[in-house]
C-alpha cells in the first residue's frame, strides 16, 4: 500500500475527554497545514484562523493560492490549536499561540515540554 499525504493544522482532537479542556497547552495535537508569510506574531495567528475558517469570497488571491498550493480542505483552525510563528531568517525562538474563546494566548512556558504534544 503506498503512503498517503493528510493536510491537517495543529489541531487539538475534538474528543468528549478535551471538551472542557480545549484551552490546555498540553493536549496531543496532529501537525498540519505550513505557509509562508511577512506577518508576525498574533497577526500571522489570526491569518491562519482567517485562512482556515473565511469564506472563500473574502481571502484575498494569495490566501487563495496558498489553500491551494497545500492542497487544504479542513479542518478550520478553532479554540485549542495552536499556530507556531517561526521565523526564517532569524535563528529566534519560535512563537507559539493557543486560539483561546476570544483570541490569541502566547506560549511563555518550556518550548521543550510543549514539542511533545505537538505532532
Amino acid at each position: 500500500m503506498s503512503a498517503m499525504n493528510e493536510i491537517t493544522i495543529f489541531r487539538l482532537n475534538w474528543g468528549v475527554g478535551n471538551m472542557n479542556d480545549r484551552e490546555n497547552w498540553y493536549r496531543p495535537r496532529q501537525y498540519g497545514l505550513m505557509y509562508k508569510t511577512n506577518l508576525k506574531g498574533k497577526e500571522a495567528a489570526q491569518e491562519a484562523f482567517v485562512l482556515t475558517n473565511a469564506p472563500e469570497e473574502v481571502l484575498t488571491e494569495e490566501q487563495k493560492d496558498i489553500l491551494a498550493e497545500q492542497n487544504f480542505k479542513g479542518p478550520s483552525l478553532s479554540v485549542g490549536d495552536v499556530v507556531r510563528v517561526e521565523s526564517v531568517v532569524t535563528r529566534r525562538m519560535p512563537q507559539y499561540f493557543i486560539c483561546k474563546s476570544f483570541g490569541w494566548e502566547e506560549y511563555d512556558g518550556d518550548r521543550f515540554k510543549l514539542l511533545k504534544f505537538l505532532g
